[in-house]
């Protein structure tokens, strides 16, 4: 009986030592993989570039950074987008029309509107303004926004003279002529910042690579793998 537990000491002793031995011999699947996740830390980072229309895409806690029209740079960790006051779009649109002669007949933020949609059918709103695929608006009186999106109109018009068709509406937004009411959220050093897209011109991130993390990981599996694998072929009936 005393025999008996000794020898299973013994066998519990030399499983340690030679998990551990094993260990040792065999960490050069861990060491190459930090080696190889390390190499390709030092390689150049990638750079992202964002479309502003596309900027509600970026992935939330993402680090980004934003050109200003006005040669600015703000970066920040990327939360959501959101639509600016009423009051800001207003001073934008007006700055955007002080610029350039095309939005002097385009009907602006307040303006009341008639939108002809592809149906035939005709709509009566208020403008509070533009978007990258649609229209905000609030019908006469009432506060609330409705949205009406591009693809279902076919022309807006102010007024008996003023008309813009949806294709010329479209080349104005993407060139940049025509202000949007989109904004992107920033959380920079625990505050909370506003930028109107139409104040930016383009935004990027910086990816860091990081993979030294994930070759330790795969390198440290393939090692403990086989140690498992070589304690189980071990045959130890001569040590019961």
């Amino acid at each position: 009986m005393r025999m008996a537990s000794q020898n299973k000491v013994i066998a519990i002793t030399f499983i340690l030592a030679a998990a551990i031995m094993l260990l040792c011999l065999m960490s050069g699947c861990t060491v190459i993989g930090i080696a190889i996740g390390a190499s390709a830390d030092r390689e150049k980072p990638e750079k992202k570039d964002y479309a502003i229309s596309e900027i509600e895409h970026i992935k939330p806690g993402k680090e980004v950074t934003v050109i200003l029209n006005t040669k600015g740079m703000i970066s920040g960790e990327y939360v959501r987008t959101t639509r600016i006051t009423d009051q800001e779009y207003d001073s934008i649109f007006g700055e955007f029309r002080e610029k350039s002669s095309d939005l002097a007949t385009i009907p602006g933020p307040g303006d009341i509107i008639t939108i002809l949609d592809l149906a035939g059918g005709q709509w009566i709103f208020e403008l509070i303004g533009y978007n990258y695929d649609y229209l905000t608006v609030r019908r006469i009186g009432e506060t609330d926004p409705i949205v009406f999106f591009i693809r279902n109109i076919a022309d807006i018009a102010a007024g008996s003279e003023t008309t813009i068709s949806v294709e010329e509406l479209k080349m104005m937004i993407a060139e940049k002529k025509m202000p949007v009411l989109q904004a992107m959220v920033l959380n920079i050093n625990g505050d909370t910042v506003v930028i109107a897209a139409s104040r930016v011109d383009r935004v990027f991130s910086i990816d860091k690579k990081n993979r030294i993390w994930k070759g330790l990981a795969i390198g440290l599996a393939i090692d403990v793998a086989l140690v498992i694998w070589f304690l189980a072929t071990l045959d130890l009936s001569s040590l019961s």
